[in-house]
């Protein structure tokens, strides 16, 4: 009958891709120094949260004065403080803090 059928597949291996995407979008959602939830991020999940009707809590800490410690002690002092409350706060609230 002369007909011709051919049959291909190509594969792909997207890991690599997939991985960059995923750091991508843990350093666009993360405080580089913390390593807590950026501000982006909170107020994208309340949006998502108050849209979906879904109940939540808000805990927001404000340091009066911290620049008092960056100013006296220097920033790498002020690095060492707001890191060690952020390992407080991701022990205490678990890590999607």
């Amino acid at each position: 009958d002369g007909s011709v059928y051919a049959i291909g597949t190509i594969f792909t291996n997207i890991t690599k891709e997939e991985e960059v995407k995923r750091k991508l979008l843990l350093e666009l959602n993360t405080d580089s120094l913390t390593g807590l939830k950026s501000k982006k991020y909170i107020i994208k999940k309340i949006n998502q949260f108050i849209k979906n009707e879904t109940d939540f809590s808000i805990l927001h800490l404000d340091f009066n004065q911290f620049n008092l410690i960056n100013d006296s002690l220097g920033h790498t002092v002020g690095d060492k403080v707001l890191k060690k409350i952020a390992r407080m706060l991701k022990d205490f609230f678990g890590k999607d803090v």
